[in-house]
């Protein structure tokens, strides 16, 4: 028998796509808070006949594909330097990443165009194992989309969604002994914010974050795979973000005229303090920026009369509209 709570969830990195890493180890182990779903997407043609009854033939079963959706806490490794436990997740959803020795030392995520197994070169798919002590489900070839949401009542989680490869499950009854890095999440409170060029303080009481990288995935059907999909592939990221902040003068902060001038500004939203367990999110400034898109009057957490605000990334140079650095 299994049970939501006891479950597991591996991820490796793929050195060939849609191919099986092999050698499982707790290290692949990625902690998930809240909710972990499986779901088997499955396409199937009806047959639709025209004669003298009115029930059905039933339908002939199409493609199979796998999903997976769960959220994991946004934290370090704990040393500064080594790369976080999602690393392999983040490249699965476009992610290249940029290793500093430092000091201080550093992993920094930014967009990548091509699949290339090497880190700071391209992003790579990934090989999930699911085991909750009844089955082990994987799905190869996967690759994915992530949202981020953030507010000081709780810590800040990254929500993945992924899709691959299917694959029929196997009996295993035994759980990989997990490894996760030993980091607590930090609180979101204190932090050291910029939003639109604004500094978190009296001129920028930000009641909530998210983000979503909306990430395509493209489906490859093929005829000749046993489940009618040969891979699938990444395609363009249009990221946006919503933030929830008290309405203040616009002698402080004009939000009606950055949105009526679609201005573009910097983010930098700081998780953290001790080394090791710092993230930040960052645009890239320059010729790109986050632009307010949307702009809604409500009534915020706490009661007080708040503004809605929805925004935009535009690139710099290419493949730069937005970074995630761990340090």
């Amino acid at each position: 028998m299994a049970i939501p709570r006891q479950q597991l969830l591996l991820a490796q990195r793929e050195a060939a796509y849609g191919t099986d890493p092999g050698g499982l180890v707790g290290g692949d182990a990625m902690l998930v808070v809240d909710d972990l779903s499986l779901e088997t997407s499955h396409e199937s043609a009806e047959i639709l006949p025209v004669d003298s009854f009115l029930d059905g033939l039933g339908h002939v079963p199409g493609s199979i594909s796998a999903k997976c959706s769960f959220s994991v806490p946004l934290r370090g490794s704990g040393t500064a330097g080594t790369q976080p436990e999602i690393d392999p997740l983040l490249a699965a959803c476009g992610f290249r990443r940029v290793d500093v020795v430092g000091p201080p030392a550093s992993n920094t995520y930014r967009l990548g165009s091509v699949f290339n197994a090497t880190p700071a070169t391209g992003y790579v798919s990934n090989t999930l194992t699911l085991q909750d002590g009844v089955h082990q489900h994987q799905i190869q070839g996967a690759y994915g989309t992530f949202g981020i949401t953030a507010d000081p009542n709780t810590y800040a989680k990254i929500a993945f969604q992924m899709t691959g490869l299917y694959e029929r499950p196997t009996d295993v009854a035994t759980f990989t002994s997990p490894t996760f890095d030993a980091t607590r999440p930090q609180p979101c409170r204190g932090l050291t914010l910029t939003l639109h060029g604004t500094v978190g303080g009296p001129l920028l009481r930000l009641a909530s974050f998210s983000f979503d990288l909306n990430r395509e995935v493209h489906t490859v059907p093929s005829m000749a795979s046993s489940f009618g999909i040969a891979a699938l592939e990444l395609g363009r990221c249009a990221p946006t973000a919503t933030a929830v902040v008290q309405e203040q003068t616009l002698a402080g902060k004009d939000w009606f005229a950055a949105l009526e001038a679609g201005t573009l500004s910097t983010l930098s939203l700081v998780i953290g303090s001790v080394a090791g367990n710092i993230c930040t999110i960052t645009d890239p400034g320059v010729n790109g920026g986050i632009q307010v898109r949307t702009l809604s009057r409500t009534t915020g957490p706490g009661g007080v009369v708040s503004l809605e605000l929805g925004f935009s990334f535009r690139r710099s140079s290419g493949n730069d509209s937005l970074s995630i650095a761990f340090t």
